[in-house]
This record gives structure tokens, sequence and C-alpha cells, in this order.
């Protein structure tokens, strides 16, 4: 309306005020509602590269003891093992008519016999060397977990800065831009001298047009994210692909059993104590039939796990394919806004009004005002589904905890219809020694999905040793020493030394374990695998643009490839 009466000095009823026409005080009214928008798109922005900045920040404070952890120490599945057969042999050892163990045992004549005293102390000897495997392991195990939290969010922080960066363009540098060719025409009409209104009018529609571009721009960005995601979610999907089936978990199971059998049979070849070999040779011979629960128990997580996988695939995909419509709509209301813009130029540049302007003002109101409806509707359903989400994992949430507090096994139901009750079973078969053959398969098929075998290993060292005793001990012994200073500073410092040795309890590392194992579940994991493996933007519009225009701006082929699996 300010570029149809700039140029043909009509349409000037006037205002309430008296002083300005209508159509250049609600240019000045939009103005204002432009400054706030572009304002609040710049907290936006900000928020965002500050989120960005914390993720990149917190990946290079956690690498190096990441590094370490991933880094591995062979030394713990050997005296893991060892461990088990020295407490197997010693449940299994000979007492005496008071159910006293016997000082001897003489198992095989040929062999001398056992002693008990070098027995227990080869045990204790084994459990202070994991426990101090532990403890070096915790420090590094916490900064694992921060890594890998960190880069599960950073690639959504990233698409997310570079879709706010295209919007704060759009907001703050085109749309003030044009505001400020309404402020201009506004003044020129309180009197201001030496303004080009002509000029000032197309420059005006000019900004309309660079306006459509950049949601042009913001709808193509959107859908080449969306994609990328679907190639990614495709991808994903194919690692562990065989595990969909009965077949192939049971394959899973049977190799993992055999692989059990082996490990005894070179841990004892590996150990110096003879008991020890016997011990490991008698569980490698263990019968098929005595572990038909176990391999049962196996199957079982394998499928759950594969089931909240396919589920959580599902929902990305869902949500991915909601985007791209977004996106198609954006594309479609940019383009729209440019020929509106360019309408208004050249009405602008030459003179022209009447009916064409008065059409041309009709389409832009209807396109406008049905943008704002359908944004606002978007808006609302997207609240009530966030809304609807949260308040379903709250009750699932609860329902873990209260199986938690109950001390049972959850039902299969249970495991299926409630993540959280499946990742709490998940850490329960990983750290329960007594069932070897559900927690090979399932680390497995884990590490099959794209989980690290260290942190699978360290989980079952970290099971092996409680640590909140000895923690407990180091606290009493800190907390004696509070009295001896009197400077409250040294006292705060070392309570805050408390504080942290609580934090690295066995109970407190299990919480953001558990969200490692959330995170995974729920795809964040394979996804950001498969995101830190993209080729790059060229490859990607290689695969959508005929092969002519590739030749003309001289780019090769280049051919997508999903990253391969981990």
């Amino acid at each position: 309306m300010h570029i149809a009466a700039s140029s043909t000095n009509g349409l000037k009823p006037l205002s309430v005020t008296s002083h300005l026409p209508a159509v250049n005080e609600g240019a000045l009214v939009g103005g204002a509602f432009a400054l706030i928008e572009a304002i609040g798109t710049g907290h936006l922005v900000w928020k965002a590269g500050r989120k960005k900045s914390e993720l990149d920040q917190a990946l290079v404070k956690h690498a190096a003891g990441r590094d370490r952890f991933v880094g591995g120490n062979p030394e713990i599945a050997s005296l893991l093992g060892e461990r088990h057969a020295l407490s197997t042999l010693l449940n299994t050892w000979p007492r005496d008519a008071e159910a006293k163990l016997l000082p001897d045992w003489q198992r095989d004549l040929p062999e001398s016999p056992l002693s008990l005293e070098r027995t227990q102390a080869d045990l204790k000897g084994v459990e202070e060397k994991l426990e101090k495997l532990a403890l070096d392991l915790a420090e590094d195990f916490e900064h694992y977990i921060r890594y890998e939290q960190a880069a599960n969010q950073l690639a959504e922080a990233t698409d997310n800065l570079h879709s706010l960066g295209v919007s704060a363009a759009r907001d703050s540098v085109v749309q003030l831009g044009g505001t400020a060719c309404n402020a201009t025409a506004a003044a020129v009409k309180l009197g201001a001298q030496g303004v080009n209104i002509a000029a000032t009018s197309v420059a005006s529609g000019a900004f309309g047009i660079a306006m459509g571009a950049f949601h042009i721009g913001a709808g193509v960005l959107a859908l080449y994210q969306s994609e990328r995601r679907l190639l990614d979610l495709d991808a994903a999907r194919r690692q562990g692909l065989d595990l969909r089936t009965a077949e192939g978990a049971e394959r899973v199971v049977s190799d993992a059993t055999a692989r059990h059998r082996q490990s005894l049979v070179e841990q004892a070849a590996r150990t110096e104590s003879a008991a020890v070999r016997q011990a490991h040779a008698a569980g490698a011979a263990v019968p098929a039939s005595a572990q038909v629960e176990d391999a049962a128990s196996a199957k079982e997580l394998i499928e759950i796990v594969m089931h909240h996988r396919e589920k959580a695939f599902q929902a990305i995909e869902a949500d991915e394919r909601k985007k791209i419509s977004r996106a198609k709509l954006r594309i479609g209301y940019g383009a729209t806004s440019m020929v509106i813009g360019a309408g208004f130029v050249v009405l602008a540049a030459t003179g022209t009004g009447g009916i064409l302007a008065t059409v041309l003002l009709g389409v832009a109101l209807a396109f406008g005002a049905f943008w704002l409806t359908s944004a606002v509707v978007r808006f609302v359903k997207d609240r009530r589904e966030a809304n609807r989400v949260a308040k379903r994992d709250a009750e699932a949430m609860a329902m873990a905890q209260r199986i938690l507090r109950e001390r049972r096994q959850p039902t299969t139901e249970e495991m299926r219809s409630n993540r959280f009750v499946a990742i709490d079973a998940m850490l329960s078969a990983l750290l329960n020694g007594d069932r070897p053959i559900t927690g090979c398969a399932l680390t497995d098929a884990l590490v099959s999905l794209g989980m690290d075998a260290n942190l699978l290993e360290a989980i079952r060292l970290r099971s092996s040793i409680r640590l909140d005793s000895t923690y407990a001990k180091d606290r009493e012994e800190i907390s004696q020493k509070l009295r001896c200073f009197a400077s409250q500073a040294q006292t705060e410092a070392l309570k805050t030394a408390i504080e942290g040795m609580a934090l690295r309890s066995d109970e407190a590392m299990l919480k953001p374990l558990r969200q490692l194992f959330q995170d995974f579940i729920e795809g964040k994991t394979a996804m950001r695998q498969q995101y830190e493996g993209r080729p790059g933007v060229l490859a990607f519009l290689r695969e959508r643009l005929p092969e002519p225009i590739w030749k003309k701006v001289g780019v090769g082929k280049v051919v997508y490839r999903p990253a391969e699996p981990l």
C-alpha cells in the first residue's frame, strides 16, 4: 500500500492522529514490529551460537580423557575372568563337619593339593588390581560420557545455528532495510527534502523481493538438512540389519556362546594357577542345555533393542517428513513473495496504480494472512505434540523408577512398551555376571549397532568393583581433616573435593550412563555417527541436479556414500 501510494499520490485518507496518511502510519507500525522481530531473532542466534560454543568447548575439554578411555586396557578382561574363576573355585570349596572351609583341597592325585590361604590371597590380589583399574578408569569414564553427550547434541545445534543464521539475515538485514525505506517515505510526507520517493519505493520493492529470496533460501536449507537426515537414517537402519530377524538374533547368540566358551579356554591357558585353569575348563565344558535360559534372555533383549530402535527411527522419519513439507511450503511462499515484490517494483517504476495496485495489494494481503495463520497452526500443533510427548515420557519414567524400587524383573511387555524400562533391563543384563551369554550376545548386538566396545567393557568393570566403600573411607578421612583448618577457603576446598567424590559413586555414575543408553536406543548416537561421516553439500546436490549443470560449473561426478558402520 505504501509503494502504491508513493507512486500514484493516491490512497491518502487521514489517520487517527491526522498527522500522516494511514498507509504511512501503518508502515511505521509494521516497521516497529519488524524491529522487534529482528531483536528476537538476534537473541535466538546468540543463544544457538552460545549452545554450539559450549558443546565445542565440552568436546575439547573431554577429548583427552575420552581418547584414554577408548584406548582401553586389555588387562581388564583377563583379570575379570581370573577373578570369576577364583570366586567359582572358592564357592565350591569343600567344608568340614562344622561348615568351615578346609585348609587344603586334593582335587587331583597327581597334582599337589590346593591351598585355601593361597587361593584367597590370589583372589585378593586380583581384586586389588581391578579396584586400582576401576579408580583409574573413573575419571576417564566420566570424560567419555560427557564427550559422547556433547557430540550427540552438536549435530542438531549446528543445523539449528545455520537455519537461524538465514533467518537473522532475512529478519535483520533485509526486513530492516525495507523498513528503512518505509520510514524514509514517511519522513518525506512530513516535509523532509532531498529524497527521491520513486527510488525509495523501488528499493522497498527490491527488499521485498530479497525477503522472498531469503524465504526460499531458508526452505532450501531446511529441505537439505531433512533430506540428509533421511539419508543418514537409511544408513543407520542398515547397521545390524540381520538382527531384525529371528535367525539373525539366533546366530548372534550362538556365536556369543561359542566365543564365551573359547574365552574361558584361552583364559585357562594364560593363567599360571592350575586351579584357575581347571575352573575355566569346567566352565567351558558346561552343557548347552544348562545355558538355554541364558540364551533365551539374550534373544529377548536383542529383539527389544531392535524394537525400540525402529520406533525411534520411525519417529525421526515422520518428523523429517513434516519438516520437508513445511520447507516446500516456505519455498512456495518465498517465490510468491518475490513475484509480488517484483510487481510493486514495476508499479513504482512506471507510476502505475489503480486496479492493478488494488489487485496486487489484495494478493499480498491474502498470502500474508495465509502465512501467519499457518504459522500459528503449526506452533499450536507443535506445542500440543511436545506436551503430549513430555507427559508420556514422565509417565514412562515414573513406571521405570517404580520397577527399580520394587527390585523385580520387568515383563517382556513392560520392556517393549517402555524404553526406560528396556534401558534398565539392558544395563542390568550387562552388569549381571551370572548370565555371561546374555551379556556377551547383547554386547555383540550393541557393538554392531555402533556402540563403543570399550564402554561395555568399562560397564563390566564398574559392575564388578563397587567403589562406594572406597570413597566412603576417603571421605571420612578428609572430613576428619576439616577440623585442622582455620581458613574458610581451605575448608570449602575440601568440601568441594568431597562433593566431587560423591558424584563418582556407583549409583551416581548410572545416571549419565542411562542417558547415554537413551541417546543410543533413540537413534541419536547412530544419527550422529552418520552425520560425522557426511561427504558434504556438493555430494548431496550432485545426486539431485542434472549432469549438465555440474559440467558447466566444473564439478566432477560426486557420489554420496553413507558412512560406514563404526
